[in-house]
C-alpha cells in the first residue's frame, strides 16, 4: 500500500507542475506518461490555452478513448 501512495503523490506533484507550467510559460509542455492519472491535470492547462505534446510509451495502460475527447490544435499525442 505504502509504494500506491508514493505513486499517487508523484502523480499529484507532476500535475502542480504541469499546472505551474503552463501558468508561467508560452512554450508547449511536454509530457511523457502512460497514466491516466495525468488526464484531469492535462485537460485543465489545456483549458487555459496551453499547447500540449503527449508522449504515450506503447507499453503504458492509458485510455486512448479518454483521450481523445482532449484532441485540439493544442495537444498532440504521439505514441513509442
Amino acid at each position: 500500500m505504502l509504494a500506491r501512495e508514493e505513486q499517487k503523490l508523484v502523480d499529484s506533484m507532476l500535475v502542480v507542475d504541469l499546472i505551474h507550467f503552463a501558468e508561467t510559460t508560452d512554450e508547449p509542455l511536454v509530457v511523457v506518461s502512460a497514466d491516466d492519472d495525468l488526464w484531469p491535470g492535462i485537460r485543465f492547462v489545456l483549458l487555459r490555452s496551453a499547447r500540449v505534446i503527449h508522449v504515450i510509451p506503447r507499453r503504458g495502460r492509458v485510455d486512448r478513448k479518454r483521450y481523445r475527447s482532449l484532441e485540439t490544435e493544442s495537444y498532440s499525442q504521439v505514441v513509442m
